[in-house]
């Protein structure tokens, strides 16, 4: 088995200055709901494999025993302590996990440090995820970015903590670390870095299957050996639930799921196996059940929005639409209508 030290902090050379972590300030006046489901089921969109049909978002709620909490969270306690943020956090009983996955995707590929990397120019989802701040490897063509987005899994703990684990097409690997943001702080006279890793021996990711089963029936996770990514936040904060989680996926990618590139799931072991699946079908349906007010969309009309988008996609779809090419310079106003207030009106 493997050599695991529970979470692991870097000491700061007496040389090197100490920091903390700057990169909440993004997230930190939103809603951390919105902002969460916003940065994971994108990420999903964009890492969508060439052999899937459509892309799988299973989001659960549960609860962690006290046992699994120890388990997994006691060697970042003093640390945490130390840090000043929140040591009330590992108060009996407030052990709220929540596990995002997303299926037909391709997983965290590509090489898992920098020296595996055969030349400088190549790409890894892994590594920019894992070990790069504010960096993205990602193009113009993806919406996501695991650069600064990914601090929302942090904001979403009590103890900005997360793990993830992902089964990779390139090369099949089933892998599992966890990061947390803390502050630099000092532990028995020894100054630590601010930046936390749950890993094995130099910055490399648990690989043992012996390790990874353990983790996988500690935690509400539905993978076993599907490709795609799987993140674990523990001691969730207590606005992030259910039904926000679910009418902010509807908000931001009702379109996505009207067009049937995205399927959603939500459970709620916490209430039994309440399991809510979402999709094409009955996304109207949820949709009237919802509460909009504090989402932004309290004054819109989100049933004739959706409506109007499902006619779109159809007649889309069927061909009756077509998409402008913005490179004929002879589809102007005057090729579609008389005037600017007949399109307006036929738009109404």
């Amino acid at each position: 088995m493997e050599s695991l030290k529970e979470w692991q902090f870097e000491e700061v050379p007496k040389y090197m200055e100490e920091r903390d972590p700057h990169e909440d300030i993004f997230f930190s006046k939103g809603n951390k709901a919105q902002a969460l489901v916003r940065e994971f089921v994108q990420n999903a969109l964009d890492a969508k494999r060439e052999d899937s049909d459509i892309v799988r978002v299973c989001i659960s709620f549960d609860t962690l025993s006290e046992s699994s909490k120890n388990k997994y969270l006691s060697g970042m306690r003093r640390h945490l302590e130390e840090s000043n943020m929140k040591p009330e956090s590992f108060t009996e009983g407030k052990n709220r996990v929540m596990v995002l996955e997303d299926f037909g995707t391709t997983g965290l590929d590509g090489y898992t440090q920098r020296e595996d990397s055969k030349d400088n120019g190549s790409k890894s989802n892994f590594y920019d995820f894992w070990w790069s701040e504010g960096k993205s490897g990602k193009g113009g063509g993806n919406i996501g970015s695991w650069g600064l987005g990914k601090t929302t899994y942090h904001m979403a703990s009590e103890v900005k903590a997360f793990w993830g684990l992902t089964v990779r097409e390139d090369d099949e690997r089933e892998l599992l670390m966890g990061k947390c943001l803390l502050k630099s702080h000092t532990l028995d006279e020894t100054v630590y870095d601010y930046s936390g890793k749950y890993k094995r021996g130099e910055n490399r990711p648990i690989s043992d299957s012996n390790i990874i089963s353990e983790f996988k029936k500690d935690m509400p996770i539905l993978r076993d050996s599907e490709k795609g990514f799987s993140v674990a936040i523990p001691l969730l904060e207590e606005e992030i639930t259910p039904e926000s989680v679910i009418k902010y996926a509807i908000k931001h990618y009702f379109y996505a799921i009207l067009s049937g590139d995205l399927k959603l799931e939500i459970r709620d072991l916490n209430h039994g196996d309440n399991t809510q699946s979402i999709n094409r079908e009955n996304l109207e349906e949820y949709a009237r059940m919802l509460d909009w007010d504090d989402t932004g969309w309290g004054n819109r009309n989100v049933i004739e929005l959706l409506n109007f988008t499902r006619e779109a996609i159809e007649r889309k779809q069927s061909g009756e639409c077509k998409d402008l090419d913005p490179k004929n310079d002879l589809q102007t106003l005057e090729d579609i209508c008389d005037s600017l207030e007949t399109l307006q009106e036929r738009y109404d």
